[in-house]
């Protein structure tokens, strides 16, 4: 209908849509088909700094792509990394770069809940977090070092 209208006004229609195709948009395309990539495509032409987080959106509702003779994980300059991620039943932290103190681990749902908290040496460099009691979705883990915030990152569980 939304496409109908515009190939029949012009796309100078295509901003009185916009709320239409961001709800379109911003569902999982194994769930919402190729109409999903049409309304990205529309709202890119109003905006061509959108960015859709098509896997953080399947992800949550439990579709995932399985990486193929790879380990997935999440590792950047701070020399921390969470593997596996996506995880299952569980994930562990490694710190690539030896440090000294007491590292913390806090992991919150969507809702900012806490719903995993633990402290390890640094020293020990891993530590192993179980998942099997976390509902399938995406959370936020964070690692402290001293105190000190090292690194945010999104983990996601499924099952």
């Amino acid at each position: 209908e939304i496409l109908i209208d515009i190939e029949t006004n012009g796309d100078t229609i295509l901003s009185s849509y916009n709320v239409a195709l961001s709800t379109i948009a911003n569902q999982c395309p194994y769930e919402g088909g190729a109409a999903v990539y049409k309304a990205q495509a529309l709202l890119q032409l109003l905006n061509d700094t959108i960015v859709f987080e098509t896997d953080n959106t399947c992800w949550q509702n439990g579709y995932y792509r399985k990486a193929f003779g790879e380990n997935r994980s999440l590792v950047d300059e701070t020399g921390i990394s969470i593997v596996p991620n996506p995880a299952n039943e569980e994930t562990t932290v490694i710190l690539k770069r030896v440090e000294e103190g007491f590292c913390a681990i806090e992991l919150n749902d969507v809702l900012g809940q806490l719903v995993f908290q633990a402290t390890f040496n640094c020293a020990d460099k891993r530590h192993k977090i179980s998942t099997k009691h976390l509902k399938q979705g995406v959370y936020t883990l964070s690692v402290s070092i001293n105190s000190c915030i090292m690194k945010k990152s999104k983990l996601i569980i499924v099952r």
